[in-house]
């Protein structure tokens, strides 16, 4: 699934992640899958707007938080002009106390890795990530959670 949002990204379609499924039998609406939206207003209008912009997220937990923020201001789902230092913090926390966090990842075009970062089983955690912006590219934060969970990010957009 990551493998197919790699790929749209690559082929210069500016999207963010999903998860959801497609069930029919008696337990549906019980799944963990999620899609995450960061909205400053739970109205439809704010919804759509953060859709609009890319400010989702995919969990496999439900109960999973990422915001994650270029240079302290801009959201995932930005599209920066140009290139030099950058910095990527990424804030991590799940409602269930025990649901710690390991590795965090940076990824760029082709899901190839930039960086990662430990989060030794911490909930919250952040973690931050420099770096210099060469070329035209995108970024994308992948965490893993202790129990095998995984929250994929929206992509920060970077362009001369």
């Amino acid at each position: 699934k990551v493998k197919a949002y790699f790929t749209a990204l690559g082929n210069g379609w500016k999207v963010s992640p999903s998860w959801n499924e497609d069930n029919h039998h008696r337990g549906w609406g019980d799944s963990k899958k999620a899609t995450l939206i960061w909205a400053p207003k739970l109205t439809r209008q704010s919804v759509r707007q953060a859709v609009a912009a890319n400010r989702t997220l995919a969990t496999d937990d439900d109960t999973s938080r990422m915001k994650m923020l270029a240079d302290g201001a801009c959201w995932m789902g930005s599209q920066l002009h140009g290139v030099g230092p950058t910095k990527i913090s990424v804030e991590l926390s799940d409602k269930q106390a025990a649901d710690g966090f390991g590795l965090v990842r940076l990824l760029r075009p082709n899901g190839k890795l930039v960086d990662s970062k430990d989060c030794n089983g911490k909930n919250p955690c952040t973690v931050n990530f420099k770096f210099v912006v060469k070329k035209r590219s995108h970024y994308v934060v992948i965490a893993r959670q202790d129990d095998g969970d995984v929250i994929v990010s929206g992509p920060i957009w970077y362009a001369p």
